[in-house]
């Protein structure tokens, strides 16, 4: 009974019994094999409990036994990313902008495909799609909060990188990657107490659990002057992620104060 297996996976998952729910969710989509929401459900399940490699299997099955179903490709693609296979997730991504006319999925693939240009650097491929996106719905947050903080990265047009920000915190004036861009813009464009008023909030709502938050926090802090608390914060940043390579500017900072 595949409603009753369903049940079982669903109330094992949500009593935090994930293994035993994705036995069951694997079960039932090998027995089921032409049930669209069985496998979705099986799907769903790898995909919440960042399975990827199983997930890269699964959804490969079933974009062979479900080829009109446009939104598998995304979920293959965001497996392929999650594998490292940015190449994959690329051409994924690129093949489905080519074939679907679903402004939404045309929307999130060029927002993908600006991340991921972004991620190995071909920046003009990034800025490419981020515009492409843009075209096809310039109010959509995501892209732009990206879109804005690739801007810092390249170092031009702030102000119009500020634009788009500010629209984020609009909308979720509690997200802490959406504050964390909109102060960094803030910073960079010499607005040093509005920067910080950002990063405080930022801090509320779980920038204290992201290096780079408290990175830039950290900087926006010393150009205030306030170099021990800048120091406190920075010391924070590079606990929580040694890949930043905050030792270094820790180092420099506390000779430019003779600390």
């Amino acid at each position: 009974d595949s409603a009753a297996i369903g049940t079982v996976a669903s109330y094992y998952m949500r009593s935090d019994r994930r293994n035993e729910a994705l036995d069951l969710y694997r079960e039932n989509s090998r027995l089921f094999p032409d049930a669209h929401d069985i496998r979705i459900e099986y799907i769903s399940a790898l995909y919440y409990l960042q399975k990827w490699e199983e997930l890269e299997v699964g959804v490969r099955e079933m974009m062979e036994k479900f080829p009109d179903d446009e939104t598998l490709s995304e979920v293959l693609a965001v497996a392929l990313w999650h594998l490292k296979d940015i190449d994959g997730a690329i051409q994924t991504y690129r093949k489905q902008l080519k074939k679907t006319d679903n402004p939404s999925i045309r929307l999130s693939c060029c927002t993908a495909l600006g991340d991921l240009y972004q991620e190995i650097g071909e920046l003009k491929k990034a800025e490419f799609y981020y515009k492409k996106g843009l075209a096809i719905d310039s109010e959509y947050i995501p892209l732009l909060n990206n879109y804005a903080y690739f801007l810092t990265k390249i170092g031009k047009d702030y102000q119009n990188g500020l634009k788009m920000s500010k629209k984020t915190i609009l909308n979720e004036p509690d997200n802490p990657t959406y504050l964390d861009t909109y102060g960094w813009l803030l910073y960079l464009t010499g607005d040093y107490q509005e920067a910080k008023a950002q990063f405080k909030r930022a801090m509320l709502f779980g920038g204290k659990e992201n290096g780079v938050i408290m990175d830039h926090y950290a900087d926006v802090l010393w150009a205030l002057k306030d170099h021990e608390m800048a120091l406190i914060y920075y010391e924070q940043a590079e606990k929580l992620d040694a890949s930043l390579n905050i030792a270094e500017k820790i180092k420099a900072r506390k000779e430019e104060i003779g600390k």
